[in-house]
């Protein structure tokens, strides 16, 4: 029984991620982990609560990214998969690898964007790190 981990991002091409991961978790026999990473909270708001203003909206958008990753995950299970929607901040990169690592995951399927050389040059790519920095074979799906 092999984990498959599948990374979304609620843009497009989410719903290939995870249609390839449930296609590989059927195949498997394991269970699969629907993955959304949300942004870590502004710096300045580290040390402080900071204004309630702030916080309301990241909470607000935190159980609207969960809710989102919970949605993706109701019609796999109608179809037998034993499937877990998780939700965390942080750097998206780090965040992937120590949930990999958490749920001792066989494999990863993460999707690609194309974005232009450009934003690869100076922001890179997480699909790309997460290949890089990784030890667990990953599935790349490209969007469509």
């Amino acid at each position: 029984m092999e984990r498959v981990l599948a990374c979304v991002d609620h843009a497009e091409g989410t719903d290939g991620v995870v249609a390839r991961a449930a296609e590989l978790a059927e195949r498997l026999g394991g269970p699969l982990h629907v993955l959304h990473v949300a942004p870590a909270e502004p710096e300045w708001v580290g040390y402080d609560p900071g204004p309630k203003s702030v916080r309301d909206d990241v909470a607000k958008d935190l159980r609207e990214a969960h809710r989102k990753t919970q949605a993706l995950a109701e019609p796999l299970r109608s179809r037998g998969l034993e499937v877990t929607p998780l939700t965390v901040q942080g750097p998206a990169v780090d965040a992937i690898l120590a949930q990999a690592a958490k749920l001792a995951a066989d494999v990863i399927v993460i999707g690609a964007h194309r974005r232009g050389r450009l934003h690869e040059l100076f922001a890179g790519s997480v699909t790309r790190q997460v290949i890089r920095k990784g030890d667990v074979p990953v599935l790349v799906v490209p969007a469509r």
